[in-house]
């Protein structure tokens, strides 16, 4: 079998062999894709290639490492060689003078740019560059091994970040790693296979956490809101786990870290590995609802609920009360207490009826799992996920947004449940209202015949008093 080798692309053809001054200083800073890369090809080609046909292994690390490499351990055959150029101007010249070079001498030569493997900006660098870095890297590696050759990787050109990323992924994945220094010229450095293992009960306990955050890294957000993390992860030792996640406390989102992604890569973490049980109840006995407020429900409310059932994972589907609002979504809240539990609102665009869905999940993990697939298969939004359209950058706009749905929908709620609450206070206090109207009219009977007796009264005391004056003018005479 012949050898299939993986290698990074530095600067080291441009600033051995630099044809003026001021290459190097004009391409800083400047991408793959600009085109001062076309102009320095027309311009210096031939000059690069010259210089390496005259002396091929001082020319370049890149050169001089694969040769060393054939010398000590692939004599017989040649190669086929996989050049990895970074984001960069300087990067990508060198690359596509190195190839047609290698070309020239007999070589199948691949070459593919780690987009955002760039210096001008360390935080696509790292949040990014690295992580195109070990997916490519995998992709060839799997590439080596379908058409029969052994993946070998050469760490000796490109950033030193690249060196060390690359050797640690060898380790994960058995492969073997090689690197010569620039002052080696008869050997190199072959890194063998370390027996390099994971914590079984650290991987146990964060591969759910992973597979979820992976999940959400492949939607059009690419992440995953901080409080969906911290709650899945409110079990772990988080400080143990850090390491394997990019949290973004400003902007509210969760990505997998360079090591996540590394182990995901080399311990074959699929995308949706969480596995729901399959369900029991046979699908035609699924639906529990209280016929009694179906015909308020809102339009389409039967068809939607019949599409609920459908998912293998649904144990039972009932309709729990009526709330205000426009939009159907998956509703995020988890209590552990039920943790097959999950509460979907849907809306016909007037008012909004919500479903309590019995899954057959058995934990936090599993439970985000069947609210991410009802949402995909209910095309409605989960409120685990942010809709954006960007897949790599925080868009905090997008974020407010979508919190400030979901604050509408929970004031809808209160409000409805505060209207509940004055609906049954009104109820208990309706009796002493009327007690205490009746009241009010008896008093207002009681002053009417209190005043009617007073004004009797006062005219019998009126009439007393004629008579007393009568009877005295009668005794005067």
């Amino acid at each position: 079998m012949k050898y299939y080798i993986i290698t990074p692309v530095g600067t080291s053809l441009i600033r051995s062999n630099q044809p003026n001054k001021t290459i190097l200083s004009e391409m800083r800073a400047r991408n793959s894709d600009d085109d001062i890369v076309r102009k320095n090809i027309e311009k210096h080609k031939k000059h690069f290639l010259s210089a390496i046909t005259e002396n091929p292994n001082k020319s370049c690390a890149e050169i001089n490492s694969i040769s060393l490499f054939m010398e000590n351990y692939s004599k017989d055959k040649k190669p086929t060689i996989s050049l990895l150029p970074t984001d960069t101007a300087e990067s990508y010249l060198a690359s596509i003078i190195i190839s047609e070079y290698f070309e020239s001498q007999g070589f199948i030569v691949k070459k593919q740019i780690i987009k955002k493997l760039s210096y001008s900006d360390p935080k696509l660098f790292r949040r990014e560059g690295l992580k195109n870095l070990i997916e490519k890297v995998k992709s060839e590696i799997l590439t080596a091994k379908q058409t029969n050759c052994i993946p070998i990787i050469n760490a000796t050109a490109g950033f030193k970040a690249e060196g060390a990323i690359l050797l640690l992924l060898a380790q994960l994945l058995g492969l073997d790693i090689f690197y010569a220094h620039e002052l080696m010229r008869n050997d190199l450095v072959l890194f063998p296979k370390l027996p390099v293992t994971l914590d079984p009960m650290f991987w146990n306990s964060w591969k759910p956490i992973i597979q979820a955050v992976l999940d959400s890294n492949n939607t059009n957000a690419g992440i995953m809101q901080i409080n969906q993390f911290y709650k899945l992860a409110k079990y772990l030792d988080l400080d143990q786990g850090r390491i394997l996640f990019d949290i973004d406390e400003d902007f509210g989102g969760v990505t997998l870290s360079t090591m996540g992604l590394l182990l995901v890569n080399s311990l074959n973490v699929q995308i949706s590995d969480i596995v729901l049980p399959e369900s029991t109840v046979d699908i035609n006995k699924r639906i529990n609802l209280n016929e009694s407020e179906m015909p308020h429900a809102p339009r389409g409310s039967r068809a939607f609920i019949e599409k609920v059932k459908q998912l293998s994972f649904i144990k039972n589907v009932r309709n729990e009360k009526f709330v205000y609002t426009i939009y159907s979504r998956v509703k995020p809240k988890y209590d552990n207490r039920d943790p097959n539990e999950v509460r979907i609102v849907f809306s016909d665009g007037t008012k909004g009826l919500e479903l309590v869905v019995l899954t057959t999940a058995k934990n936090e993990a599993e439970n985000y799992q069947a609210k991410r697939l009802l949402a995909e298969h209910l095309n409605i939004p989960s409120n685990s996920e942010i809709s954006d359209e960007s897949s790599h950058l925080f868009l905090p706009g997008e974020l407010l947004d979508d919190q400030f749905t979901e604050v509408i929908s929970s004031l809808a709620e209160k409000i409805e449940k505060a209207e509940e609450i004055i609906q049954q206070g009104h109820e208990i206090i309706q009796p002493y209202i009327n007690n205490a109207e009746r009241e009010r009219t008896k008093a207002k009977q009681h002053r009417k015949e209190k005043e009617k007796v007073e004004r009797q009264l006062e005219k019998a005391r009126k009439r007393i008093c004629e008579l007393e004056d009568m009877a005295m003018d009668e005794s005067t005479d």
